[in-house]
């Protein structure tokens, strides 16, 4: 089993949602007065009630999804044909249900998160209850953000391309649960409204990326415009290796990501030690304090995806590019400067795209 190249230093402490940003602002414990914007002032745009459900969550698919993420399992099992062969069997499903990518894990406990809550369960009796999982695998589910809207950002229209596509991995997550359990094992869904673990470390174990300078997921495929949904599972699976796409030495020499954020909250410095592990720490409170900036043109923001040299539209001759050789001209650190270097010619150091869709603009 190949290692991660995430760098695992001491005891991986496990992750208490109740100390998450989102979480300690809707609660109230936040108290710094620009992330007490974003918790405080709705945006008047109804994506975000439709796609999100802030304000209001009626309308709005996850939230009826909810109890989707768990269901009674059906007691007739299907016999299994051997652990190999039901794996490649459930990524075909995962695929046909609408991920872009399938990964599998050994689900890590240190990523079994200690005590459920979120910006939608703060203040409420729901949250702070303890977590247990003991499921033995996990699977990554990897969905594509659109390029173009991606690169709009920040704007209420990569805000809306996001969360339309946490929706969409929020359905497929909850149908591949529900066919596990309808072969007789249990399995339990996990996407943005609800969810127990921390899906970008799983997705690294699964083999779908690696971590970033920005804190996320850096897929092959699409670099860091992804959402991701998991399904947590006892059927028996065949656990991928995780990958190697040179991002740790690209992510040394690149700081575009950094360069851009218009809030500052991603670093330009070297890795430090969260929770025992080695990676960039990105500071939660600048982001969240920037997306509640200017409520009546943006809810959040795509900056350092958009800028990110592996985030790439979706074409032939990029496809072609993303093949071993590529990445392993990006593991040599003179290697990803020149790769750095065409991308700054080609593409800009900056973001300079605009565009106008369905009546909404980019600033």
């Amino acid at each position: 089993m190949k290692k991660i190249t995430t760098e695992i230093v001491g005891t991986q402490v496990k992750f208490d949602q109740r100390e998450s940003i989102f979480t300690r602002a809707a609660s109230g414990e936040e108290r710094d007065p620009k992330v007490r914007k974003w918790a405080d002032v709705h945006t008047p745009d109804p994506f975000y009630g439709t796609l999100m459900g802030i304000p209001r969550d009626e309308n709005c698919i996850t939230f009826h999804l909810v109890p989707a993420v768990h269901g009674p399992v059906n007691p007739k099992k299907t016999n299994i044909d051997g652990a190999e062969a039901m794996t490649e069997r459930i990524k075909g499903i995962g695929r046909f249900f609408g991920a872009d990518a399938v990964g599998v894990a050994l689900l890590n406990q240190a990523y079994v998160a200690s005590h459920r809550a979120d910006e939608y369960t703060a203040g409420t009796g729901e949250a702070g209850r303890a977590i247990t999982n003991t499921h033995a695998f996990a699977i990554s589910l990897i969905f594509r953000r659109d390029y173009h809207l991606v690169k709009a950002g920040h704007s209420f229209i990569d805000g809306a391309e996001g969360c339309y596509v946490y929706n969409k991995a929020a359905v497929t997550a909850c149908q591949l649960a529900a066919y596990i359990r309808e072969l007789g094992f249990d399995a339990m869904a996990h996407h943005e409204r609800e969810e127990q673990v921390l899906q970008v470390p799983i997705a690294v174990e699964a083999g779908t990326g690696e971590l970033g300078r920005l804190g996320i997921l850096m897929t092959p495929g699409y670099g860091p415009r992804v959402r991701i949904a998991t399904v947590t599972t006892d059927l028996p699976l065949v656990p991928d290796d995780p990958i190697d796409i040179g991002v740790q030495k690209m992510c040394s020499v690149c700081k575009k990501c950094a360069s851009n954020c218009p809030s500052g909250a991603i670093p330009k410095g070297e890795k430090e030690v969260l929770r025992g592990v080695k990676k960039w720490v990105i500071e939660p409170k600048k982001c969240l304090g920037f997306w509640g900036t200017d409520k009546e043109r943006w809810d959040d923001c795509s900056t350092c995806i958009s800028v990110c040299p592996y985030n790439r539209p979706d074409t032939w001759f990029n496809r072609a590019h993303h093949k071993p050789w590529f990445f392993r001209v990006l593991k040599s650190r003179l290697g990803a400067a020149v790769l750095l270097f065409l991308d700054d010619i080609i593409r800009g150091k900056k973001p300079r795209f605009k565009v106008g869709w369905l009546g909404y603009k980019n600033y």
